[in-house]
């Protein structure tokens, strides 16, 4: 390696400079660059962000249980001998020994007052006693995590500034009574959410009985994504809470989940008087051909003075006679539209070759 002033180049480098070149390594990678020469050895034990997920292992010789516990020491590992503040923290690791997740959450959660990011996949999550709240937090993606309503709730009332939210995949225990929270409890906790995402899944947190609208807007609320089954009354009447009570939505885009035990539907009619004066896109995915489903794009579509395009693709189950039923309904009987330039686009899933 070639000296300069008795340095090797890497050496001289700024910190922040290798900070950076650090954050873009996997964890392992990181790890090895002690090697590269004296003033690098502890370098990595600096780097802002931590992401510990299933590539971060690959190569692994051993299997299951044994396997596990070995990449969960390992994550430990490399937490306690990590010196400065975190302010991105990501695991995803398919854990099994939940216990050992637990301790590694709770550290972080105890020592990192300065986390801006935090992701959790594939685990339980139960705030430590002691938890006081992450003060910078402004994104945060829970996906496939136990957590209960009440540790939720008690957890988001401790970010205050949390402005982005991914809430999904599933977990076992929504619908219990004892694991809910109302609409209006959930979004107290949200009063600077911009973008926001909750599977159909943690739809089901929420308790029946909620409002028409929400008693304070979501003002600061302009990307929206939901999974809902408009086949349960109880969700559509969730999501229509959500959209009348967000009054500057930009983009709104519904995952479209089938149900065929429940076909409690939802009078629409009930839900009108509401505008929608931002809203410029509208997608909706996995559209079975439902009536309630085209109705709700209609309601959409009438309070919506700006919307620029509609975006549908359908689901599988769809044969091509009924969606070319749909464009002939499209054409015969036209979508009222708040906004003139708004333009319903139809395609079929993507398939891989």
């Amino acid at each position: 390696m070639e000296a300069l002033g008795g340095l090797d180049r890497i050496s001289i480098l700024p910190q922040n400079i290798t900070e950076k070149i650090l954050s873009l390594l996997p964890i392992p990678d990181a790890l090895k660059t002690s090697i590269l020469s004296r003033k690098w050895r502890y370098c990595w034990a600096s780097i802002p962000v931590l992401t510990f997920n299933d590539q971060m292992f690959e190569g692994s010789s051993s299997s299951g249980i044994q396997n596990m516990s070995q990449k969960l020491d390992t994550v430990y590992q490399v937490l306690l001998q990590h010196k400065s503040p975190l302010v991105g923290f990501t695991l995803s690791i398919e854990p099994e020994m939940v216990s050992k997740v637990d301790q590694i959450v709770s550290y972080v959660v105890s020592r990192c007052n300065r986390l801006e990011e935090l992701e959790l996949a594939n685990c339980d999550f139960e705030p430590p006693p002691k938890f006081t709240g992450f003060h910078s937090l402004n994104w945060l993606s829970f996906s496939n995590v136990e957590i209960s309503a009440k540790m939720l709730k008690r957890f988001l009332t401790h970010c205050p500034l949390l402005d982005e939210f991914y809430l999904v995949g599933k977990q076992k225990d929504t619908t219990r009574v004892e694991n809910m929270l109302t609409f209006v409890e959930f979004f107290e906790c949200l009063p600077s959410i911009q973008i926001l995402a909750i599977s159909t899944y943690y739809m089901k947190y929420f308790a029946p009985g909620r409002p028409n609208k929400l008693p304070v807007s979501l003002v600061h609320l302009k990307i929206l994504f939901m999974g809902v089954c408009f086949m349960d009354h109880d969700e559509v009447s969730s999501a229509l809470c959500l959209i009348k009570s967000s009054p500057n939505l930009e983009k709104l885009m519904l995952k479209l989940v089938p149900q065929p035990t429940s076909m409690h539907f939802i009078d629409l009619q009930d839900h009108t008087g509401f505008k929608l004066d931002y809203l410029q896109e509208l997608e909706m995915e996995s559209l079975s051909n439902l009536s309630i489903e085209m109705e709700f794009v209609k309601l959409i579509m009438a309070n919506s003075s700006v919307l620029k395009n509609v975006l549908i693709e359908l689901d599988d189950s769809v044969s091509v006679d009924e969606e070319l039923e749909m464009y002939r309904d499209l054409i015969r009987r036209p979508i009222p539209r708040a906004s003139p330039s708004a333009e319903v686009i139809i395609t079929r899933p993507k398939t891989s070759s």
